[in-house]
């Protein structure tokens, strides 16, 4: 079951939606976003309450940390966090707390290198046939809004990209050698 911040979930409610989800046969619960770190933390204690697992979106306002030491993270996708530490030992460290808890990295870097594509090389890719035609049109909505007109690129996809493309797949492979567990497949 997916969760993000403007689900505008109440804390109070945390607790139940767990025990509600797990109990509708869900595996885990896949963050998108949250709106604040108590709700991350309210979260994480209902999850360890009733024996549930989360995965997905590790950024802030959650304590990337405690993400990794909750024993109910099971994976975190796009690196996040991961790329933010620019000090090797805490990169060192993070990693290690990663591997002892069990908490999958699933790097998705195939956003990142195909970011700079252009929107008719995006809906040419093979695995949109599993998309439903409504999702692909709203999905087409947001990249024409995003485009430059002149290369029919999107601005901000081709600055994160370049940006990013080439550490992530260092990072990606320096955590592989590292033992990290990884959860590999396009986003």
């Amino acid at each position: 079951m997916p969760l993000r911040s403007s689900d505008s979930l109440p804390i109070e409610v945390v607790d139940a939606m767990v025990k509600e989800t797990k109990a509708a046969g869900f595996d885990f619960i896949k963050i998108l976003s949250i709106s604040t770190a108590e709700h991350f933390a309210a979260l994480v204690e209902s999850c360890e309450k009733y024996h549930f697992k989360v995965a997905g979106h590790c950024a802030k306002p959650i304590d990337y940390e405690l993400a990794l030491k909750s024993q109910v993270y099971e994976s975190i996708e796009h690196l996040q966090g991961y790329t933010w530490l620019r000090e090797f030992e805490k990169m060192l460290s993070t990693l290690d707390e990663g591997i002892i808890n069990n908490v999958a990295i699933t790097p998705t870097t195939d956003w990142y290198y195909y970011s700079p594509s252009t929107s008719d090389e995006l809906k040419s890719r093979s695995g949109l046939k599993y998309v439903s035609k409504v999702l692909k049109k709203q999905w087409q909505k947001d990249v024409d809004a995003e485009l430059d007109n002149e290369s029919g690129t999107s601005r901000y996809m081709y600055c994160a990209a370049q940006n990013s493309y080439e550490y992530r797949n260092k990072l990606t492979g320096f955590a592989y050698k590292q033992g990290a567990n990884l959860l590999v497949g396009p986003d």
